[in-house]
């Protein structure tokens, strides 16, 4: 594709879901200079490259309950790549999910725009936390919580970094805003 068409080499990405996501981290270890970003879902590989692809901005995600591909396999990878010094690697399990956990990645509010922004060579760094969080019960008997982010937090990296509210390890809700 490369050969014919005019690409640009700092914004080749790569993806997969189960068997892909094995063969996802075999590429970022294989070919640790072609990538700008990577994700794998459900998937999994050796912890022993992970230093090999410390330096891309990698998500992994898998759930808790899969019984086709352990867990573990996607813990030990970021855990791994952790280790190796890795500092763009984000790790989302979904609680009480099986192997299907594509769909939950699939509606991560954030990932398209996460995954395409990225630049080979560059990254999106996490966060400063919230501040004044506050939480209360509005008119309607339910939870409000309101928090501020972080000052200097571009319109970008809003689209990019998310808030979820959990209770009891339920997700709630995945929001791109300061309400709830």
């Amino acid at each position: 594709v490369r050969k014919c068409y005019s690409i640009d080499p700092d914004k080749i990405h790569i993806c997969g879901t189960s068997m892909g996501g094995f063969g996802t981290l075999n590429a970022l270890a294989n070919h640790p200079d072609l990538f700008a970003s990577a994700y794998a879902i459900c998937g999994g590989g050796d912890p022993a490259t992970a230093s090999l692809m410390k330096n891309i901005p990698l998500w992994i995600f898998h759930g808790s309950d899969d019984q086709t591909v352990p867990v573990a396999q996607s813990r030990n990878m970021y855990q791994a790549v952790l280790e190796a010094g890795g500092t763009h690697v984000r790790y989302t399990e979904y609680p009480g999910v099986g192997h299907n956990s594509w769909e939950n990645a699939g509606k991560e509010a954030t990932l398209d725009f996460w995954f395409l922004s990225q630049i080979k060579g560059s990254s999106h760094n996490a966060p400063d936390p919230v501040s004044s969080l506050q939480c209360g019960i509005n008119g309607q008997n339910e939870p409000q919580i309101e928090w501020t982010v972080p000052e200097g937090v571009s319109t970008g990296d809003k689209l990019i970094w998310c808030y979820r509210i959990y209770r009891n390890n339920e997700l709630l809700e995945t929001l791109n805003n300061d309400i709830f």
